[in-house]
């Protein structure tokens, strides 16, 4: 495991948000288990506030996404458009328990690659990261706050492009998506701890380097990330 990285020579240093996790790349579900056992904890530690707006999307049945496999109470948002990337793609979001009893907000863990996080029917080669059944042990265990975690699927052979626009000198277009728009969607339609204390992004290889990019500028967004094997460039630092 690796708490830090490198930084190329002669740029300079950008604020880095307080809590990141760099790890090279392990079992499935010790990863997850070891990313939200370190990235979370205490991040619900903000005073709990009344609940504002409404729970769920116009059309989204509660508990709708779940199927055999999943561990957990979810909510699926299909085809989710965006102004600036031209595909639609889906949003699976993990309710932890006790979310629909009470007007509690919680913290909210961002991952990319939101296929291959819960569901082994839509994981790559049907291995899935069991980030549900982490969860659920965890918080069962009183180990980490109760949290919402947002799956935010990949389009496939445009994923690429996406996970690394902004590098280079390019647009950072997925990641102003996410910012713009996916961010302020989810606090819009859940019960959520918006400041960067509570909300965490997480990825693995181009999900771990676009997690990186996007921590580096916006950390007042995000103040927790988990960047699982990452492939770095000296490009990063011009994101």
């Amino acid at each position: 495991m690796e708490k830090s990285f490198g930084w190329p020579q002669g740029q300079a240093k950008q604020p880095v948000p307080p809590t990141l996790l760099c790890c090279r790349v392990m079992e499935n579900r010790r990863i997850v288990l070891l990313l939200l056992a370190v990235l979370m904890a205490g991040a619900g530690s903000a005073p709990a506030r009344a609940q504002a707006g409404a729970q769920t999307a116009a059309g989204v049945t509660a508990g709708a996404a779940a199927r055999p496999g999943m561990t957990g109470d979810f909510e699926k948002h299909t085809a989710y458009p965006s102004k600036f990337l031209p595909t639609p793609r889906d949003l699976i979001v993990y309710l932890p328990p006790g979310y629909r009893e009470g007007n509690r907000r919680y913290p909210v863990l961002y991952m990319h690659d939101g296929q291959n996080l819960f569901d082994p029917a839509t994981a790559f080669a049907g291995n899935e990261w069991h980030v549900d059944e982490v969860a659920e042990q965890l918080i069962a265990a009183g180990k980490i706050e109760p949290l919402i975690i947002v799956g935010i699927y990949n389009t496939g052979k445009e994923r690429i492009k996406e996970y690394t626009s902004g590098m280079g000198g390019k647009p950072p277009l997925y990641a102003r998506m996410v910012v713009e728009e996916v961010k302020p969607f989810i606090d819009s339609h859940y019960r959520t701890l918006q400041g960067p204390d509570q909300t965490g992004l997480g990825g693995s290889s181009l999900g771990g380097l676009v997690s990186l990019a996007m921590g580096l500028k916006y950390p007042q967004v995000f103040g927790k990330l988990a960047i699982v094997s990452p492939r770095c460039g000296g490009t990063i630092a011009r994101f």
